[in-house]
């Protein structure tokens, strides 16, 4: 048999060919399929006549407006979070494309974004995904924090609002209610019990240690 002649290029195979189709198919039929089940009981015609008459399209330019800006802004900061991390500097394009993609899948589902962020970032930069994932996280808890401030702060301000609010509509009573199962706060409690276990058990792991490592730079950085 002549070694000179090689072996047909498994790119060309129909098991190839076949892959790549469905890896087109397979999401826009999921797509499409979700399409029409969130609209199955949607009047056309409503949404239609809401849409020529009843829109203020200046509220939803500028909400578009702040809402790319946001997420421009996030991709910077979380850049500066990689790089005190001692991941290289990446191009602001970048930063805000890992930002865009994260909330698009969050979308299709919770917290697929964060996953996909963090392997995009590490797969582009060839760098360690734990130290990645620690941005990510150091990212989160100043999120957590600032979010906490603001509701301080609002509970000061518009406590009243808020009791008027909870009093007299059933969305408040029922927000009410969720709040004050115990059920609730035993599953908070159990979850949080859970990340600590795990945490203690893998403490030693190269994963959780350049995870904390990259937590305390990142977290760092945006305080200093």
């Amino acid at each position: 048999m002549d070694k000179n002649v090689t072996s047909p290029s498994p790119r060309h195979g129909r098991w190839y060919i076949l892959g790549r189709v469905l890896k087109v198919v397979v999401p826009l039929s999921i797509s499409a399929g979700l399409v029409v089940w969130l609209f199955h009981k949607v009047d056309i015609d409503k949404v239609k006549s809401i849409i020529e008459q009843g829109v203020d399209y200046r509220y939803i330019a500028a909400m578009m407006v702040i809402t790319i800006l946001s997420h421009i802004i996030r991709g910077v900061r979380w850049g500066i979070q990689l790089r005190a991390a001692g991941i290289p500097r990446i191009p602001a394009v970048a930063e805000s494309v890992s930002i865009f993609g994260a909330y698009a899948l969050n979308l299709v589902f919770p917290y697929l974004g964060e996953a996909w962020r963090c392997v995009y970032i590490a797969r582009r930069e060839n760098c360690k995904l734990s130290t990645v994932v620690g941005t990510d996280l150091g990212d989160r808890a100043s999120d957590a924090v600032m979010i906490l401030m603001l509701i301080i702060l609002t509970l000061i301000v518009a406590r009243g609002y808020i009791d008027k609010f909870l009093d007299r509509y059933p969305m408040g009573k029922a927000l009410d209610r969720f709040t004050t199962d115990g059920t609730l706060w035993i599953f908070i409690i159990l979850a949080v019990i859970v990340v600590a276990v795990v945490g203690y058990v893998f403490r030693n792991t190269s994963f959780v240690i350049g995870v904390k490592k990259s937590v305390i730079c990142s977290i760092s950085a945006l305080l200093l």
